[in-house]
């Protein structure tokens, strides 16, 4: 499998729109939530989500047998989390991509009978038992959850996931892979104990996925670049080689790491990395083979050194046009990387 522009593609994958989503917002995925159904298939979860009624809705439904539908694209918010909270952020629809898992959930005791029912068997005056090899019983990882006897995942819903998990990982900075019982403990049970959850996301982020994008923004030096310089003393940082240049930041720290492109006379030509927060609607994100996560969508981008409107500004304004690497979301605002090129004096630098 593979995310190619906010889609998983691969065999066995399909996409039906969802009926309930936000179409005329972006996001930034940055964590997996994966739930369970509780419905009686894959096809009746598609179909509710797409039904022109639906209120709910999930980027991807996994079927019983592992196909795979899409519903809403990856940079697209899902109606999947609802009030939620983990690692003391909130809201999680606004960052997250929701994986539904056709499975019934938590089984109860056949008072009518021997065995273990789901929930749509419960209340029927001949109730079904659900096949034994198909009963998992497991304490919840939340207390809150006494439930101990539960319905299996198929084999083939597991590996699904597992798959669906590593592409999205290659392709987003995933921060989090968590159960909707952990975003919204005692309220939520699923995906619940059936599901090896920690045993998927050790493996996931035990991988050394290590996309272009990563490269950049570890060694952070252009394929044009001469050489590399250590800033030696706190250093002003401008748009042209001359002291009375206009500055581009506040003076680069003493110690820094930058990339020197030329020299020109007493002067560097380097670049300089920069974090700093943009508007989300000033950015064009590309999921794309291009080393760059997003770019610069409107004329002139203010880069701000927090996430609110009246914060400081990092840099000049950059162009239209100008490569960014993404980091973080809050609220409106994304958290980016962006390398701007520039002049300091050559005096001051160890090359």
């Amino acid at each position: 499998m593979q995310v190619i522009n906010h889609r998983l593609t691969g065999d066995n994958v399909d996409f039906v729109e969802a009926t309930s989503y936000s179409r005329n917002s972006t996001m930034v995925p940055d964590s997996i939530i994966v739930h369970y159904t509780a419905g009686p298939s894959g096809s009746s979860t598609v179909r509710l989500f797409s039904s022109k009624d639906a209120k709910l809705s999930a980027h991807l439904v996994v079927a019983e047998d592992g196909k795979v539908t899409q519903m809403v694209p990856f940079n697209k918010v899902a109606y999947h989390a609802g009030t939620s909270e983990y690692d003391g952020r909130k809201s999680f629809n606004n960052f997250s991509i929701g994986i539904e898992i056709s499975n019934p959930g938590y089984l109860t005791k056949n008072t009518k009978g021997t065995g273990y029912l789901t929930w749509w068997e419960a209340n029927k005056d001949v109730p079904k038992p659900v096949a034994k090899e198909m009963i998992f019983e497991g304490i919840h990882r939340n207390a809150v959850t006494k439930n101990r006897f539960w319905y299996k995942y198929t084999d083939e819903q597991i590996q699904a996931v597992k798959d669906i998990c590593e592409a999205i990982y290659a392709a987003y900075q995933i921060k989090y892979i968590l159960g909707h019982e952990e975003i919204a403990p005692g309220r939520k049970a699923d995906p619940g104990p059936a599901f090896p959850l920690d045993e998927l996301r050790n493996e996931i982020f035990s991988k050394d996925v290590e996309t272009l994008s990563e490269k950049l923004r570890e060694a952070v030096t252009p394929k044009n670049a001469i050489k590399v310089g250590t800033i030696a003393a706190k250093l002003n940082f401008r748009a042209k080689p001359d002291a009375n240049s206009d500055k581009l930041t506040d003076p680069i720290p003493q110690g820094t790491k930058v990339s020197i492109l030329a020299e020109e006379g007493e002067w560097y030509k380097i670049t300089y990395k920069i974090k700093g927060w943009v508007k989300r609607d000033t950015i064009i994100q590309d999921n794309s083979d291009a080393e760059e996560d997003a770019n610069v969508g409107v004329d002139k981008l203010i880069m701000r050194a927090d996430s609110k409107d009246t914060a400081a500004l990092v840099i000049n304004p950059l162009k239209k046009g100008d490569p960014l690497y993404t980091h973080d979301q809050l609220n409106n605002y994304i958290l980016v990387t962006a390398l701007v090129t520039g002049y300091v004096a050559k005096k001051f630098v160890t090359a």
